[in-house]
């Protein structure tokens, strides 16, 4: 696997993972922390689960964001808000890494009644855009 040998990136990038985006002194409500919070953890372990392999993490990471992005872009487009656990982009992207799958759950995604999809329930903004924060954040950071 991946990991082997790997650890934390340079610097403590891990560590910035979970500050993404909020103005200094900007308190959040206690759920959005919780939900921030959550995201920053799964993205600690999809990171820590790869590291050395940075382009690796990269891509789940920009697929991940651009997941999110596109359900903030189109809120009422069902199709963007369902993620096909077949689909072989996800698939080869994320959800064959540890912890790939649990990025989405994360961001309030659950699975479909069928269990063959991850959905985003009706889009909440302010969650998918606190999420989309951390992960840019987690990007950023990297080496």
């Amino acid at each position: 696997f991946h990991g082997e040998g790997g650890g934390s990136p340079p610097g403590g990038a891990l560590g910035k993972a979970d500050t993404g985006g909020t103005a200094e002194g900007a308190e959040l409500p206690h759920e959005m922390q919780q939900l921030k919070e959550r995201v920053g953890n799964a993205v600690q372990r999809f990171v820590g689960g790869l590291a050395p392999d940075w382009a690796c993490v990269r891509t789940g990471l920009s697929t991940l964001l651009s997941i999110l992005n596109r359900i903030l872009t189109n809120p009422e487009e069902e199709k963007f808000r369902r993620v096909r656990l077949s689909n072989a982009a996800f698939t080869s992207k994320l959800a064959r890494h540890q912890g790939g799958k649990e990025l989405l759950l994360a961001a309030n995604f659950r699975y479909s009644g069928d269990g063959e999809a991850l959905e985003c329930p009706q889009s909440d903004a302010a969650a998918l855009l606190i999420a989309c924060q951390v992960v840019e954040a987690a990007l950023e950071a990297l080496p």
